[in-house]
This record gives structure tokens, sequence and C-alpha cells, in this order.
């Protein structure tokens, strides 16, 4: 179910997201020229390539709205923004060699986050065998997550770390959303 646009926050003039979503508004039923990068639209989301693709394919989803930080997004929105997440990763394997991808949302400039307006990546990862069977992709590609690149989690700090994250996380997910979010932990 899509929010309403009268629920979404206003546009914020310098964000070339929310130069999109006034271009192209819910109730249009045809792109704007101006944005032929533009794959889907509801009354809530953006789906758009990335201009500045890390592999071909590379989409960008968006809600409609200008929300700079994941936390800032309400909870319906971010649902909509994560379903279509879901239909780009579906529709990736219905076009070609697709195997895996990364969905990455980058929270904050120090986190790589360019245009603070919460946005996630949907990156296609290719695998051709070639040179010998050889898995190869594309040059552009990192590997943020892959073993060796990441340091070892130090088991002396487990405990008091694991504690306090749980208290927090608690407090948050009993401050009267009217949802039961009481860990079972």
């Amino acid at each position: 179910m899509s929010t309403p646009v009268s629920e979404l926050t206003t546009s914020n003039a310098a964000c070339p997201f929310c130069a999109i979503a006034n271009l192209n508004p819910p109730e249009s039923t045809t792109p704007n020229p101006e944005t032929p990068h533009l794959l889907r639209k509801t009354d809530s989301t953006l789906t758009f390539l990335d201009i500045l693709p890390l592999t071909p394919l590379h989409t960008l989803v968006t809600p409609r709205g200008h929300y700079p930080r994941i936390e800032d997004v309400p909870p319906a929105i971010l649902a909509a923004v994560i379903q279509e997440v879901q239909l780009v990763t579906r529709c990736l394997h219905l076009l070609g060699p697709t195997i895996d991808y990364n969905v990455v949302c980058n929270n904050g400039e120090s986190a790589g986050q360019v245009v603070p307006h919460v946005h996630f990546h949907v990156v296609p990862r290719t695998r051709e065998l070639q040179d010998g069977g050889k898995v190869t992709g594309w040059e552009r590609t990192w590997r943020m997550f892959a073993k060796g690149i990441r340091g070892e989690l130090d088991l002396s700090e487990v405990e008091e770390i694991v504690g306090k994250v749980k208290q927090e996380l608690e407090k948050l997910g009993n401050a009267g959303n009217g949802r039961d979010t009481t860990s079972k932990l």
C-alpha cells in the first residue's frame, strides 16, 4: 500500500533525487524526457539507473519524499522502498547473466553517501567464465564484506558491546510505536 503524497516530506530544491521526483509526479503517466533513466515510479518511491554505475544495470531505489538518513524515513515508506528493491532484484534475474547482487544503503557522508537523500543501490554482479574457468567480472567492483578485508571481532569486548546495544535496542523498540517489538533474547 502506497503512502499518500500528502504524507511525504517536502522536497529539497538542491537534491537531484527530489528533482527527479518533481519532474515525475505520481499522477503523470509518462516519464519526463529530462529523466530518461527513470525505470519505475509509485506514489512513494522512484527507481532509476545510477548515472555513475559500478556495473551495468546498477539501479537506485529511493523514497519520493526527502529523507536524508534511513532513520528519518517513516516505516511504511521504508517498507515500500524495500518492496521496490525486491522487485528490482527479481527483475535482474530475468534480464541476463546476473547471479548475485549487492544491496547497499550508505547512510551519512562518512559512510559514503554522496546524495543526502536515502537511497538503496542494487548493484548486479555477473560472472563470466573465461581464461580457463576463472571467475572474472567488472574491474570497478569492490568487496567490502569479503574475507580478509575486515578485521576479526574482539571477543574480549563482545559481552560489554552486546549488553549496551541490546539495552538501547530495547528502549527504541518499546518507544510507543504500537507494535510488539520486545526482544525475545
